[in-house]
């Protein structure tokens, strides 16, 4: 039973205050609709089904499977536990634990310290801000914006458009699609797809087998290791490190330090401009390394390891300077030092 206002059991249509704490028994089930106001400190056991504007303030405990639905506003210390369904426009302030099988859809707002865990879904215009936990299975769809420390742990699946900033951690296998720019320290491990048109920042570190396709624009430091396919006008700067199997087709700009292992097929229009300041810098090109199109190679070059180089291939090289070839070299150009 309710200790105050009113007994347990189903209130419809009716506007419904209670602003002290409130009890029912264990795992009774709660049934309130229309526009529901609670605040206070609460202990929902069992399952609890919320329609209307619902606003719950204070510290809330809903345990069991919990549906929210039309405008909900949680504020305070929050934990969801279980099924938890929240939709239409949703507002959640302060520290917050969903647990469960968590699905929001509608606007989103999301402040402060958070964690979600178990198969999340986030769906429509979804704003996180301040420390955020996604883990297990989730689902990212709609407009979303991600700020300060994020972590994405399971299965990670973005669609539309989307903003992370701050610290951003993707684990384990990570699917981007449409317009990305992930700023701050991102790391993104696993298998890695990224459609769209991305914009990498900062420090950047990709490991497993990575798919990068269309507009990519990496920037700051950049490690990129396992399988690399990157396709479309790819821009890499700053100091970049390109290991094992690397696939760099279109137009690529690669700028800053950049060392490329293992095997290597570019093709197109490829402009190694490594500039810091005014002054070139260092290329290396280790074992099988194919380049086809128009390429600019500048400043000191070591190519090693087995190395074809086709079409028009300019060498800007100074007299201080030096190249080296070792290995089955094929050379298929006129080099005429300046």
């Amino acid at each position: 039973m309710f200790w105050f206002l009113f007994r347990t059991g189903a209130s419809y249509g009716h506007h419904i205050k209670v602003r002290f704490m409130f009890r029912l028994k264990k795992n009774e089930n709660v049934l309130l609709s229309g526009n529901v106001f609670l605040s206070g400190n609460f202990l929902l056991s069992g399952n609890v089904f919320l329609s209307g504007n619902v606003l719950l303030s204070g510290n809330v405990f809903l345990s069991g499977n919990v549906l929210l639905s039309g405008n909900v506003f949680l504020s305070g210390n929050v934990l969801l536990s279980e099924k938890v369904l929240l939709s239409g426009n949703v507002l959640l302030s302060r520290n917050f634990l969903l647990s469960g099988n968590v699905f929001l859809s509608g606007n989103v707002l999301l402040s402060r310290n958070f964690l979600l865990s178990g198969n999340v879904l986030l769906s429509g215009n979804v704003l996180l801000s301040g420390n955020v936990l996604l883990s297990g299975n989730v689902f990212l769809s709609g407009n979303v914006l991600l700020s300060e420390k994020v972590l994405l742990s399971g299965n990670v699946l973005l669609s539309r458009n989307f903003l992370l900033s701050g610290n951003v951690f993707l684990s384990v296998n990570v699917l981007l699609s449409r317009n990305f720019l992930l700023s701050g320290n991102v790391l993104l491990s696993g298998n890695v797809f990224l459609s769209g048109n991305v914009l990498l920042s900062e420090k950047v570190l990709l490991s497993g087998n990575v798919l990068l396709s269309r507009n990519v624009l990496l920037s700051g430091n950049v490690l990129l290791s396992g399988n690399v396919f990157l396709s479309g006008n790819v821009l890499l700067s700053g100091n970049v490190f390109l290991s094992r199997n690397v696939l760099l087709s279109e137009k690529v700009l690669l700028s800053g330090n950049v060392l490329l292992s293992r095997n290597f097929l570019l093709s197109g229009n490829k402009r190694s401009s490594l500039r810091k300041r005014s002054s070139l810098l260092n290329v290396l090109l280790s074992e099988n390394v194919l380049h086809t199109g128009n390429v600019l190679l500048s400043e000191n070059i070591l190519l090693s390891g087995n190395v074809l180089l086709s079409r028009k291939v300019l060498l800007s090289l100074s007299l201080s300077l030096s190249l080296s070839l070792s290995g089955n070299c094929l050379i298929l150009f006129t080099f005429k030092p300046k």
